[in-house]
């Protein structure tokens, strides 16, 4: 009695309607299908070509896609920000000017304090003639000057004009110190009205 020897011995072939010589026969088809349908890609002209320079459409297509402004849009940004400026500038100029009349009073009052410690050395206030310039240079003549009495040079008026300066005036001061406002003109209203320790009963200055 022969006895068959099964070369697979843990593969029941019956039960699966196949045997080895079939898988093995489609995998070389397979991988020869392939191996032909490359020598064509390398055999084709323009195989290298296509390899060297790829295709620049989708280049072109993400450029466009992350180009600049169009001159509409950018119309379109001027004009919303000269709607802007139109509704925000004149109340931003506002503020300045306000800050100006703000600054105007403090440095009259600071210069006020430096001529109070020139009297309290010399025992009078700088006269006329001599003026704010008496707080920085010793005036010929006077005695038991210990200044200067500012730490800079005699300050402008926040528009660039220097302060009105006038001693033994009919004030409560005994001078009148002020700014002529926005328009350097005496008197005014609003902006251009004079800022500090006018003469009479018109002097804005306050403190001691």
């Amino acid at each position: 009695m022969t006895e068959t020897v099964s070369l697979y011995p843990h593969v029941d072939f019956a039960e699966r309607d196949e045997f080895p010589g079939e898988s093995v026969m489609a995998e070389s088809s397979s991988l020869y299908l392939s191996m032909d349908f490359t020598e064509q890609c390398e055999s084709s002209p323009n195989f290298h070509r296509e390899i060297a320079e790829p295709d620049k459409s989708s280049e072109k297509d993400v450029k466009s896609e992350t180009g600049g402004f169009s001159l509409i849009e950018l119309l379109a940004v001027l004009v919303i920000m000269g709607m802007l400026g139109a509704l925000v500038g004149p109340r931003l100029f506002t503020q300045v000017d306000n800050s100006r009349v703000d600054t105007a009073m403090t440095q009259v009052r600071m210069l006020k304090a430096s001529m109070q410690t020139f009297r309290l050395d010399v025992g009078r206030y700088p006269n006329s003639e001599e003026g704010l310039n008496a707080l920085i240079t010793a005036p010929v003549d006077v005695r038991n000057w210990r200044g200067p009495y500012l730490e800079d040079t005699v300050p402008n008026d926040p528009w660039g004009n220097p302060y009105v300066y006038r001693s033994g005036e009919n004030s409560f001061q005994g001078f009148v110190l002020y700014s002529r406002g926005a328009d350097g003109k005496e008197g005014g209203t609003d902006l251009d009205k004079d800022i500090g320790f006018l003469p009479d009963s018109s002097e804005q200055g306050t403190g001691s």
